[in-house]
């Protein structure tokens, strides 16, 4: 019962404000320290991180779709690499130390610190204090979806389930012309290529993408149309049958024909 309770005092909720709640976690998620680090590289904000995700993006591209790398031992490799690096910058001071006295150098060399150094000591990643909201706003987000799709399984919404119908379809199509790795990779060239390209025209993809969606949305009206007209001529068809059963059941009157006169006479 409380469970029960608890899901409909959630539907409620959700069917009350959907709006207003939607923007504003999404507002939250915006303003997280996590989503702008994220924004500013793949917005160019930081150009060398930028550069360098954006090569190692299309490297690992490069080593899974062309030589059959697998994913694994893409990772493996770039653990190590990693790895192998940190071990040279932190071992700084001795190798600076061996080429110093291969050139015939001082023995005890000027203090220097390695690269990374800075890094040693450097503050947690990830606070909790500031990731517990956005956990929060991510499962609000999550429910909130639960809640639609089960709507739309349900068949509670026809107009979204058959949204839905088409835009599944329409990746079905998509799926037949591009595997599933080349998906990704222009998914993720997508979302290295449009803050930048929105910034700088944002007028021009701001009419373009009223257009596609003025298309798309004109599809799904017209979907939507012959889905509803067929749903009611099938729906007519059904009632004229049983229309026409409940007559067949009926007794058909038996009228007889009217005796001739002259046939009594005769008799």
């Amino acid at each position: 019962v409380s469970t029960q309770s608890t899901g409909n005092q959630m539907e409620e909720s959700f069917g009350s404000q959907p709006t207003r709640e939607v923007s504003d976690a999404l507002q939250e998620l915006k303003d997280s320290e996590i989503v702008q680090a994220v924004f500013r590289v793949l917005s160019w904000r930081d150009f060398p991180l930028t550069f360098l995700t954006f090569v190692l993006f299309n490297l690992a591209f490069i080593l899974l779709y062309f030589f059959n790398y697998s994913v694994l031992t893409l990772f493996s490799y770039l653990f190590l690499s990693v790895l192998i690096s940190s071990i040279v910058q932190y071992n700084w001071k001795t190798i600076k130390l061996l080429l110093s006295r291969q050139r015939g150098g001082p023995e005890q060399p000027q203090a220097s610190t390695a690269p990374s150094e800075k890094y040693k000591n450097a503050a947690k990643p990830i606070d909790r204090e500031e990731i517990e909201p956005l956990i929060n706003h991510i499962v609000f987000l999550l429910n909130y979806g639960h809640t639609h799709l089960r709507n739309i399984f349900l068949s509670r919404n026809t107009a979204a389930s058959i949204r839905i119908i088409v835009f599944v379809w329409i990746f079905s199509i998509i799926g037949q012309i591009f595997s599933g790795l080349m998906m990704v990779y222009l998914f993720g060239l997508f979302l290295f290529v449009f803050p930048r390209l929105y910034e700088n025209r944002k007028e021009q993809v701001d009419s373009l993408l009223r257009l596609v969606l003025q298309r798309i949305t004109s599809v799904v009206s017209i979907v939507e149309t012959n889905i509803n007209s067929y749903v009611l001529k099938k729906k007519g068809l059904v009632v004229d049958n049983r229309i026409d059963e409940n007559d067949d059941d009926e007794p058909a009157p038996t009228t007889e024909p009217p005796k001739n006169p002259k046939e009594k006479k005769t008799q």
